[in-house]
């Protein structure tokens, strides 16, 4: 299956329309519903980050999927640098448990089955588990 690529407004609605193609994508290959909630969930903090710490003149975000064999890569772009790629060697949650943010690569990092920052790009794998 050749990569579905989706160019998405940096806007707040971008991160349901790429959940649900995520969603979709999983089913339709029979994963099981634990595996298609983690793609889902990894998918939704990939491209809510992108929204929220993009540089504001970022007009879209851009969202490819691509099916290596039975794993589902995902690459979040939205034409910045990315996350500090030392961070995800070494993702934490907000020293305040009541803090509005900062537990995205941690629960990215959870999910996800591989994480990487690739030319600016967020890049996860997520697989089903056996």
């Amino acid at each position: 299956m050749p990569p579905l690529t989706l160019r998405l407004p940096r806007l707040a609605t971008a991160v349901g329309t790429a959940c649900e193609r995520a969603e979709a994508l999983a089913t339709e290959r029979g994963w099981v519903p634990a595996d298609v909630t983690r793609l889902v969930l990894a998918v939704g903090e990939a491209v809510g980050n992108a929204v929220e710490h993009s540089d504001p003149a970022a007009v879209d975000i851009e969202v490819r999927f691509r099916w290596d064999d039975q794993d589902l890569d995902v690459r979040v772009s939205d034409g910045g640098p990315g996350p500090d790629p030392a961070i995800l060697h070494r993702p934490s949650l907000p020293d305040d448990p009541l803090a509005l943010d900062g537990r995205g690569l941690f629960i990215l990092s959870t999910v996800a089955d591989a994480l990487v920052i690739e030319e600016g790009a967020l890049c996860l794998t997520v697989r089903p588990r056996p």
